[in-house]
């Protein structure tokens, strides 16, 4: 009777983590989509006001070998649409969080 309990308890759990993994992986999907969405425009809108500053974009291109397996990466001037979200200048060391009260 235990034996029959802890089974039945265990086919429970494992059918709500198995609809608890496709809820998350629907997520995921979710948040991939939107980003992308969301990339394009902010992209545009950034290529503009670094044209408006002067600024030049640097692209890293990042190859791996696949006789060792190892990276290297190359820089390289101009406006490449290869980029995700290079930055023209070195950003500012985070604050840390504030502490909880």
């Amino acid at each position: 009777e235990e034996y029959e309990r802890l089974e039945a308890s265990a086919a429970s759990i494992r059918a709500k983590m198995s609809r608890l993994g496709d809820a998350m992986r629907s997520l995921t999907a979710d948040v991939r989509i939107s980003t992308q969405f969301h990339r394009e425009p902010a992209r545009a809108l950034l290529r503009e006001a670094h044209a408006e500053m002067g600024w030049r974009r640097e692209v890293a291109a990042a190859t791996t070998s696949a006789e060792d397996g190892t990276s290297t990466s190359s820089v390289a001037d101009g406006d490449d649409d290869a980029t995700a979200g290079e930055s023209p200048s070195p950003s500012p060391p985070r604050s840390p969080p504030p502490p909880d009260a």
